[in-house]
């Protein structure tokens, strides 16, 4: 804070003295993201390639487990299933 100044006999219908002040502050500099990773989806994307295989299997597994645990009959599943999804 530089300067500050009370104006006591200002008219503004009021028990309060109005303050006016000049303020000096330092911005800081913006930190930016270093380096940003990349995914290369053409491995992906080649159907013989080892990480598309292994992508593959492992989404496929975890589709069968979420399938199987759906069509459970138990209702404590389904409940605790209502309220994950509910969050």
């Amino acid at each position: 804070m530089r300067d500050a100044e009370v104006y006591p006999g200002a008219d503004v219908d009021s028990d309060h003295n109005p303050v006016v002040a000049t303020v000096a502050m330092k911005l800081r500099k913006r930190l930016r993201a270093k380096y940003r990773v990349k995914w290369n989806l053409g491995k992906l994307k080649d159907k013989d390639s080892y990480c598309s295989l292994e992508f593959r299997t492992g989404v496929d597994l975890a589709l069968e487990k979420l399938i199987e645990h759906r069509s459970a009959d138990n209702p404590e599943i389904k409940w605790t299933d209502f309220k994950e999804t509910h969050r």
